[in-house]
């Protein structure tokens, strides 16, 4: 269930969010409901947020002042509360089904560990990933960052959120960067990179990822040629195979409903050896 240090946090780290996802949360249980609503009317009354309406009526929550301070108490933003809430004028764009996969997911996030940690979303500038390649600059935006707690140095957590809006050779181009971020992953002081994956369905996540159905083998046979990619980078597949087997970079996927946990991890390797036999001896 919900509670203040969370959702407070929630709303500093995207800004500002509908008030109605709070409730979908419990669209089959009216009593939760009920609480919902008494537990946002307490936040309010106790000057932690503000609820603005747009033109269509519907209600956005933002952090006032008081708000942003009970929140940010560990100092886990850098920002001041001047520019912090100037980003949070953004409900034009937050009621879209892609920051309401991001929302699902950084919530089950925090709920499930019950700690507050770094978490940096596309509006912030620590939001992105670098890498150099023969001169040239390859960088991504996840939809999210997340810094584990201070005695986990190891690892990183990335996010994307796909709603059905890309084309697989977007997705592809994003999956190739990814490789070419982890080749050169000690520039980033960790050893492994989690890329989770949310989807509206496991339909989308078959189309794409499974190697008997989907579509990534082609990219996986491609990597080295991939000349219709913007990235204009290449790959081969021994070095894919090499990072993906010292888990430089692992793969996760799973639907927004979904608990934290029950994200799986996406075996490629067992998946590409059985498709292509011959990459085992690469």
């Amino acid at each position: 269930m919900l509670n203040k240090e969370i959702t407070l946090y929630l709303i500093m780290i995207l800004r500002t969010f509908p008030l109605s996802w709070l409730y979908e949360l419990y669209n089959d249980d009216p009593l939760k409901q009920k609480t919902v609503y008494n537990f946002v009317k307490y936040l309010e009354d106790a000057k932690y947020i503000s609820i603005h309406k747009t033109f269509s009526g519907t209600k956005f929550l933002t952090l006032t002042p008081k708000g942003y301070e009970k929140a940010n108490q560990s100092n886990i933003s850098s920002y001041k509360y001047v520019s912090w809430s100037k980003a949070s004028d953004r409900a034009g764009t937050m009621g879209e089904n892609h920051h309401y996969l991001i929302f699902r997911f950084l919530l089950n996030y925090l709920l499930h560990f019950n700690k507050l940690t770094n978490i940096y979303t596309d509006y912030d500038k620590q939001c992105t990933l670098e890498t150099y390649e023969f001169g040239q600059k390859y960088f991504l935006k996840p939809d999210a960052i997340i810094i584990p707690p201070n005695e986990d140095t190891e690892n990183l957590i990335t996010l994307e959120a796909d709603t059905h809006t890309e084309k697989h050779l977007e997705i592809f181009e994003k999956i190739l960067k990814y490789f070419l971020i982890a080749r050169s992953i000690n520039d980033l002081g960790v050893k492994h990179i989690h890329l989770y994956f949310v989807f509206g369905s496991m339909d989308r996540f078959t189309s794409i990822f499974s190697l008997e159905e989907g579509n990534i083998y082609a990219f996986f046979k491609d990597a080295n040629n991939f000349k219709k990619s913007k990235t204009r980078a290449t790959m081969m597949i021994k070095q894919i195979i090499t990072l993906l087997k010292e888990e430089k970079i692992i793969f996760y996927s799973g639907t927004f409903d979904q608990p934290f946990d029950d994200f799986k991890k996406v075996d490629f390797i067992s998946g590409l050896f059985k498709k292509v036999p011959r990459w085992q001896t690469i």
